[in-house]
């Protein structure tokens, strides 16, 4: 007997690790596939990850190595509270299809509603992550749009530079912001910074051309040169709105499977003596 205790205390504590190491996992490559998506879609400037194709491309390869991790985590944690999974599932589904009709349990899926309610959840929250980053992208894009369109023209006196570079595994994002004193100071505002979208080489004391957001006096741009498009803003409204369509599916699909399992309950007939 103590044996056989110590041998499913092993075991439990076994499937426990395992159902931690792959969920950790699953956290682990799907943080690193949204931080890839993000920077490929140029929604974030200080990722190590460049702009581009490429790294979009990257970010699904980690996402599809994100999937067999909850998967196997799924597996794991059914074993640990006993529901059968695998062959296992396999053997009692043929079993099954031996008894009576009227005493059959409903075919128990491979996920049932309680793993499909967290892998909606997580869809869902990736939808909605990214249904904020587009939002906010396409505020930035509004203020570039409108200081390049309705900026004060001014000219200005290089205080300091700060230029920055993403490097990627194949190419290197670079963008800069310069920190200038007005010529002619806008709304009381003496001083400004400029966002560039590549690196400058100006000196101190060198004086530039700029325009002056009316709206918001410390952000400049360049003349000509907006510092953010909207060309990443349809990638991420388009990857949002599928992960959140994704996650509200599998938020009904789960409510749905959960009312059938009490509605069998309900009918279940007895079992003969």
């Amino acid at each position: 007997m103590y044996s056989h205790d110590l041998l499913e205390r092993r075991l439990r504590g076994r499937r426990i690790g395992w159902v931690v190491v792959a969920g950790l996992g699953f956290l682990l490559f799907t943080a690193v596939g949204v931080n890839a998506l993000l920077a490929g879609l140029g929604v974030i400037h200080y990722s190590s990850e460049p702009q581009g194709t490429k790294t979009i491309l990257l970010a699904v390869a980690w996402f599809a190595i994100a999937v067999p991790c909850a998967a196997a985590a799924i597996h794991f944690e059914h074993r640990l509270r006993g529901f059968p999974s695998g062959k296992i599932a396999l053997g009692l589904s043929a079993a099954r299809n031996t008894m009576p009709a009227g005493l059959r349990t409903p075919r128990r899926r491979r996920y049932g509603p309680v793993s499909t309610l967290i892998s909606a959840i997580v869809f869902l929250g990736i939808g909605i992550t990214g249904a904020y980053f587009a939002v906010s992208t396409h505020s930035e894009v509004d203020r570039s749009n409108y200081t390049q369109a309705n900026g004060i023209a001014d000219t200005a006196t290089v205080r300091s530079v700060a230029n920055y570079q993403s490097t990627g595994r194949h190419t290197t994002t670079y963008f800069a912001k310069v920190t200038v004193t007005l010529q002619t100071p806008v709304s009381g505002h003496a001083s400004t910074v400029v966002n560039i979208p590549n690196n400058v080489s100006y000196t101190r004391g060198q004086v530039i051309s700029i325009l002056v957001d009316p709206a918001d006096p410390g952000y400049a741009e360049l003349p000509g040169s907006p510092y953010v498009t909207d060309s990443t803003t349809a990638g991420l409204v388009i990857s949002a709105a599928l992960f959140c369509i994704t996650g509200v599916w599998g938020i009904v699909r789960a409510v749905g499977m959960r009312r059938r399992q009490h509605a069998w309950r309900a009918i279940r007939p007895a079992a003969p003596a």
